[in-house]
């Protein structure tokens, strides 16, 4: 993601949020978050809604070797 947010647009910005997250990327200290109040509140929900799943406990059921050939 380029870092001059003069360049960037917020299209360009939010096109890249998913790779730049998964590479461990601070986005909320980007320059164009920085200085476009939408995509810093976008930023902002994104990490509200990451933060609130690690809350979670999905538990995974051991299913019977049967109960997958219905589905094949």
């Amino acid at each position: 993601m380029p870092d001059d947010p003069s360049t960037l647009s917020c299209e360009g910005f939010q096109n890249a949020l998913a790779e730049s997250m998964a590479s461990g990327a601070d986005i909320a200290n980007h320059p164009h978050a920085k200085a476009c109040s939408l995509c810093r509140g976008l930023v902002r929900d994104l990490y509200r809604i990451a933060e609130n799943a690690r809350h979670f406990r999905f538990g995974v059921e051991e299913l019977d070797s049967d109960d997958w050939s219905e589905s094949t």
